[in-house]
C-alpha cells in the first residue's frame, strides 16, 4: 500500500479527481490523506475529490475467514496452494484481467503482501475531499452508507452504473 500511495505522490499531476478500485481505492484515499496532512497548498487547490470503487470501509471490515485462509495457506506446499486458490478466484469472478501478467494475477504470496500492506497501512477515517464510494459488497456498501451520515464529504451508494453516478456525483458535490 505504501508502495502505491508513493507511486501516486510522484506520478499524480494536476487531475481534479482520482479514482481507485478495491486495493487501489485504499491508496487513492491514504494518498488523499497524506497530501492533506502536510498542507501543501498547491495539492488543495488540484485535488478536488476522489472516487472509491468496491474498497473496504474499515480494516474490520476484512473478511476474516478469507484473512484465516490466507495465512493458512502459507504453511502449506506451494503447488497444492495455488491451483486451489486459482480455481476459487476463478469460480467468483475475481481473476485478474488480461493485461495482468498470470505469474501476479493468482499469486498467493502477492496477495498475502497485500493484506500484510493493508494492515500496516489502512487509511483513518478522515477524508479531506468530498468523497464518492459505490459498492457492490452489500456489507461494505451498509457500512460506507452509516458513516456518510457521520461525515460530511462522504456520500456512499450501491454500485449500479458507475459512469453515470460519477457524473452525477461530480455535478452535485463539485460545481
Amino acid at each position: 500500500l505504501s508502495e502505491q500511495v508513493e507511486r501516486l505522490c510522484t506520478e499524480y499531476t494536476d487531475q481534479d479527481i482520482l479514482i481507485g478500485s478495491s486495493f487501489g481505492g485504499l491508496a487513492v484515499w491514504k494518498y488523499a490523506q497524506t497530501q492533506h496532512s502536510t498542507f501543501n497548498i498547491q495539492y488543495s487547490t488540484m485535488l478536488r475529490g476522489i472516487v472509491l470503487i468496491d474498497v473496504l470501509p474499515s480494516l474490520q471490515s476484512f473478511p476474516r475467514w478469507r484473512k484465516l485462509g490466507m495465512k493458512l495457506a502459507t504453511h502449506l506446499p506451494h503447488r497444492l496452494v495455488q491451483p486451489v486458490y486459482t480455481a476459487y478466484r476463478m469460480a467468483v469472478g475475481e481473476r485478474g484481467n488480461s493485461k495482468t501478467p498470470k505469474k501476479l494475477k493468482d499469486s498467493v504470496a502477492t496477495i498475502l503482501q497485500r493484506i500484510q500492506s493493508i494492515e500496516n497501512g489502512f487509511p483513518s477515517s478522515r477524508f479531506p475531499v468530498p468523497t464518492l464510494v459505490l459498492s457492490t459488497n452489500g456489507s461494505f456498501h451498509q457500512q460506507w452508507l452509516e458513516l456518510s451520515h457521520t461525515i460530511d464529504v462522504l456520500t456512499a451508494h450501491k454500485k449500479t452504473d458507475p459512469s453515470q453516478q460519477i457524473r452525477d456525483w461530480l455535478a452535485t458535490n463539485l460545481n
